[in-house]
């Protein structure tokens, strides 16, 4: 499964994944490989996702949207940082 995220000014990480859970205004939403397709506004919270090599990456994100299909995850923040 393949991991894009974005800010409006920068390309900020791109990665194969195992895992990936979001936070979403609603709570926070795990996705896995043949996950349902859907868009999904984001809230503020830590993304985090697991490689392909089983290392954990932590972000910050606030506000968004995220789509999601059966081989990817695409997010689309206002603003992410490193943690």
């Amino acid at each position: 499964m393949e991991l894009e995220f974005y800010t409006p000014s920068s390309i900020v990480a791109r990665a194969s994944i195992q895992e990936v859970v979001i936070p979403g205004v609603k709570g926070e939403l795990g996705v896995l490989p043949g996950h349902t397709e859907l868009i999904t506004e984001l809230g503020e919270g830590r993304l985090v996702y697991r490689d392909t090599s089983g290392k954990e990456h932590t972000y910050q994100v606030r506000g968004g949207y995220a789509e999601i299909t059966h081989k990817s995850v695409i997010v689309l923040a206002e603003e992410i940082f490193a943690s």
